[in-house]
């Protein structure tokens, strides 16, 4: 008999499966989604690497000048990216909760919605 660890695991395994290799979307919403994701997870990494670099830099006393500014303006930027990209990505989502095409039940583990026929 399965232990409940066991059990979750295979849920999870079940959700990974439905996300990547049920769903059908158009090639142009993949590529969409793949180049938002990416862009949140670069943005936060260069929010996070811009951020040290910085505090290191205003730390060895640079703390005014072309090159601080620059980075500056870099870290601005990639915040207000992120906003952006986060605003994309919950128009996405709920685009897709609307349509009843099966991205948001993959995506939410509650509120599943129910399948166009029904």
């Amino acid at each position: 008999m399965l232990d409940e660890k066991e059990l979750h695991r295979m849920n999870i395994a079940a959700q990974f499966y439905d996300v990547f290799f049920v769903i059908n979307i158009p090639e142009l919403e993949e590529l969409a989604a793949k180049l938002v994701h990416y862009g949140m997870y670069a943005s936060l990494a260069g929010i996070a690497g811009s951020g040290l670099l910085i505090g290191f830099l205003y730390a060895q006393g640079f703390q005014s000048g072309l090159l601080i500014e620059s980075i500056i303006g870099v870290h601005e930027f990639l915040v207000s990216l992120i906003y952006w990209l986060i605003g994309v990505h919950v128009v996405a989502a709920l685009y897709h909760r609307f349509l009843k095409d099966g991205v948001w039940s993959s995506m939410v583990p509650l509120f599943k919605e129910q399948n166009k026929e029904s």
